[in-house]
Parts: structure tokens; sequence; C-alpha cells
């Protein structure tokens, strides 16, 4: 991984073991001086025990078995490269350390400071993840491509067939795919390649076409020819009803032939992933073999997504609504409802239309915001 997304790794997983232990006993231990003589770390550990524990000869000699300087994995012997939050991780770093003194308010207010900044630089962790992701799958002028990456025995290999745009994939392909297949909890146990259909599967275990990838019938038809005949599993995730769009939604999002091809691999997969129960339910002919696997929020990129939301003071509610071009029929539907509405509470509203439509008639309830076009892929967006 980049030397970034290490950083923020670890920014994560101090800052939120700091937050969420300061309401129980606790006590904060210098890993160097833990591994060097771990008896400088029972005054501090029976403090919290709230009772002297002097370990007798027996287990004194079953921690020194354990706790040997010699099998420690990573010794720094060297400046560490800076980066964009070096400063922050140095920041929490002192704030750490000091707690390992003391744990009183001036070290805890200092550690909150720090957090704090490090909250504030959402848009920061969202650019280091989307740069970890183009790392991993590479960009190479002319489209996206992957890197080819190396695997060890054991390793899990999963190709993903995914629409790609200028930014790279669908938002859908991020959240439900990408992100949590590269998590890092999972190690080299799971390696992930990811591209359009070329009429090329490469070498893998799995493969997973993500919603209407497939061009036409032609392209399905060779990717189960060639799944089939390797012994690949196919797959196909699906998060929307497709059989419920319109003719509208389908010349919008270019379908097609696209959903002639997602019929074809749904008929032949060996399992399909739905993001809801309502959703398979549809999809009777395969019920057999559906999975629900439902969205979830990614915590590395909704960065307050755990954090309680109180409404503004005042009688005012307002209406968040965003989406892609196909949903601009959906928008339509709802809007004479909106225009009702306002007619009979004018002024205790209003509604903030995110993407969805390139031009939105205006309307004294109704706010509409263009994302930047550099902005449009998940991970970027959600910064923005």
């Amino acid at each position: 991984m980049s030397g970034d997304y290490a950083r923020l790794l670890w920014l994560r997983h101090m800052i939120e073991a700091d937050r969420d232990s300061r309401a129980l006993p606790r006590v904060a231990v210098d890993y160097d001086a833990l591994i060097e003589d771990w008896r400088s770390a029972l005054p501090a550990v029976s403090k919290i025990l709230s009772r002297d524990w002097t370990p007798d000869a027996a287990q004194s000699a079953a921690i020194d078995a354990f706790l040997k300087p010699a099998l420690r994995h990573h010794v720094p012997n060297a400046p560490t490269p800076q980066g964009v939050l070096t400063n922050t991780v140095e920041r929490v770093w002192r704030g750490l350390s000091a707690l390992t003194r003391q744990d009183g308010f001036e070290e805890r207010r200092e550690l909150t400071r720090a957090n704090d900044r490090f909250d504030e630089k959402h848009w920061l962790q969202s650019d280091v993840m989307y740069a970890e992701v183009r790392r991993l799958w590479g960009e190479p002028r002319g489209g996206w491509r992957p890197q080819p990456r190396t695997t060890r025995a054991g390793t899990m290999r999963v190709h993903v067939v995914a629409a790609l745009g200028a930014g790279g994939p669908q938002s859908s392909a991020y959240i439900r795919l990408l992100l949590p297949l590269s998590d890092a909890a999972l190690g080299e146990r799971v390696t992930v390649s990811l591209d359009r259909w070329t009429g090329v599967l490469p070498d893998c275990d799995v493969c997973i076409v993500q919603r209407a990838a497939l061009p036409d019938l032609e392209a399905a038809g060779s990717l189960l020819a060639l799944t089939e005949r390797r012994g690949v599993p196919l797959i196909v995730d699906l998060d929307d009803d497709f059989t419920a769009m319109s003719a509208g939604q389908i010349k919008a999002g270019d379908y097609g032939d696209r959903l002639d091809a997602l019929e074809r691999v749904l008929a032949g997969s060996k399992e399909v992933w739905f993001s809801t129960y309502q959703l398979a339910a549809r999809h009777a002919a395969v019920i057999d073999r559906a999975v629900v696997v439902p969205n979830a929020i990614d915590p590395k990129l909704w960065r307050d997504w755990r954090r309680a939301w109180s409404p503004d003071e005042g009688d005012r509610t307002r209406f968040l609504y965003m989406g892609t071009g196909t949903h601009a029929e959906d928008f339509a539907t709802i809007r004479p409802h909106l225009d009702a509405l306002w007619r009979e509470r004018e002024g205790r509203f209003d509604v903030t239309l995110i993407g969805v439509a390139d031009e939105a008639k205006p309307a004294p309830w109704l706010t509409h915001i263009q994302p930047p076009p550099d902005c449009r892929a998940y991970p970027k967006f959600v910064a923005w």
C-alpha cells in the first residue's frame, strides 16, 4: 500500500481507539517500552485493576517467552517519507505518547485538537482513498486497466466486469465490490482486478458481473462460455430493479442491449447477489441461487456516518435528492406533489437537487447543484 494510505489507516485506528475508550478504564503503554521491559508497564496496569499485581516466577517466565524483541516485525531505521498526512500523524503520535505518561485533561485536550483537525480533513481522506484505488487498479493513458498483481497460494483472485466511465467504475461498483473486496482487513486473502468487458477473461477464481456491465448478448455468451470452460464461478451483482425501468430511463442510461445481456448472464450465473430481499423476490427465476448482500456506508469514506444528527432549530424542513440522470423521471414523478406542498406550506421547506438532470425548472423551493465533472467518481463525489 502507499505511504499516504498507510498513514490514513493508522490514524483511523488510533483516533477511534482513543475516542471510543475515553469512558472506559484504560491504560496507554508505549510499544517500544513494552517490548524492551514489560515490567515497566505493571504500575499503570495495576492502577486500572485497582490492585497491585506482581506476576510470580512462572508467569514472568511465560511473559518473557511471549514478548521477545527478536520476534518484532518492524523496527524503524530510516526517516519516514513525507506525505499529505504526515503532520497529522506526528500530532496524533505526540498526543498518544503523552497518554503513556498521564491520561489527564490536558493530554486529552491536545489529542482532541489533533483529532478534530483530522476530522476537518475529510476531503483529504477521500482523496487518499481515491488515489489508493487508482494505484491498485491502475489508470494508464487511454482507459482504466488493472495492474497485474502477484498472488500467493491460497489467495482468491476475483475479477470484476464493470461499466467504466471517464472517472472509473460506477458508484455502485465502488460501494458493493471495489471498496469491500480491497479492504485492508482482508490482507492478501483476496486480490481484485477490474475492467470493462474486452472479450478477454484474466486468470481468476471467481468472476463477478456488476449490474448491466456487458454491452450485448454476444458479450454475455462469450463470458459464459469462458467461465464454463475454465470452471470459474460466475456471480452477478445487482442493486437496482432494471425490470422496472421506463423507456426514458433505459435511453438515458444507454441500457438497451445491456438489459438483454443482463438477463442472459442471470440465467447462466452460479449465484446472484441482490441488495434487498424485495429485489431478489422480483427475480423469481434465480431465487434458488439468490444471496442478499445489503448496501452499507463505508466508514473509510463517510467519516461522520455514526454521529448523531440534530436538525437546525426552526420549523423549516430540508430535503435532499441526488442521483444520476437515470433518476430524472423519478424526480419528475414527485415534483408536482412538491409544488402542491409549497402552495400549502410556502416557506416551510426546501429541496436541494444534486445531479439528476442537466437542467431543472426553477422553483422557489428548489436549489439545483451539479457536481464538477472531475468529482463524479464515487470517492471524489463523497469528498466533494
